[in-house]
């Protein structure tokens, strides 16, 4: 299970375009909605961008949905690393 479905089923949402719904519109309703997001865009890239190639390669799978268990599979690594 990703971790958006994890996040999700904790609190009751379906699938993943409602948590980004949810989570949108609690963006919104930040009355520095704007600036909150673009310094968390702001620290999550920069963050990113000291990653090496492997924890790079992980954390790009893991964004995109894929579970923890396929990612160590696809990459020959033990499930623990991911």
């Amino acid at each position: 299970m990703s971790v958006a479905n994890r996040v999700g089923a904790a609190f009751g949402v379906r699938d993943r375009a409602e948590l980004f719904a949810c989570a949108k519109q609690a963006l919104q309703q930040s009355p520095n909605a704007t600036t909150n997001l673009s310094a968390w865009r702001e620290n999550v890239g920069n963050h990113i961008a000291s990653f090496t190639a492997r924890p790079y390669q992980i954390t790009k799978r893991g964004l995109d949905g894929n579970s923890g268990k396929n990612t160590a599979a696809d990459l020959g690594i033990s499930r623990r690393i991911v």
